[in-house]
């Protein structure tokens, strides 16, 4: 469970908290219209809600994240591991700016690249930074 709420970002605004979990190919949301006071009060509302529903998530429940594919925005390589037999790579949100167009998140892998993926307001399309 720890490993999971590590591999989670979360974003507090004034009207929204967004959370985000990048694994091979996809980008995971989820948002909240929770209202807290500071960024540690919503970051702890939102990891206690995460902990209480991980079990149901376990048991094939939903962990209600929408899912996002950032394959064609991260590329063919970023994701995968060098070699054949090599540990899967794990990627990790760095950094996420919301704007009104969208949302502007760095992912990072355990090779330590990096990646920018653009995501559109409402969650439906992923694209590269570059492009």
């Amino acid at each position: 469970m720890k490993e999971f709420l590590d591999s989670v970002t979360c974003s507090v605004y004034p009207d929204q908290i967004a959370c985000f979990s990048a694994s091979s190919k996809t980008l995971e949301v989820r948002t909240s219209e929770m209202r807290v006071s500071n960024m540690d009060e919503g970051i702890s509302n939102v990891h206690k809600s995460m902990t209480e529903e991980l079990p149901r998530g376990l048991s094939a429940a939903s962990y209600e994240f929408q899912r996002v594919s950032i394959a064609q925005a991260v590329g063919p390589t970023f994701p995968n591991p060098k070699g054949f037999g090599d540990p899967p790579v794990r990627l990790k949100i760095s950094a996420v700016d919301r704007s009104t167009s969208g949302w502007r998140i760095e992912i990072r892998n355990d090779r330590s690249e990096s990646k920018t993926v653009i995501l559109s307001r409402d969650f439906e399309t992923a694209t590269s930074a570059s492009q």
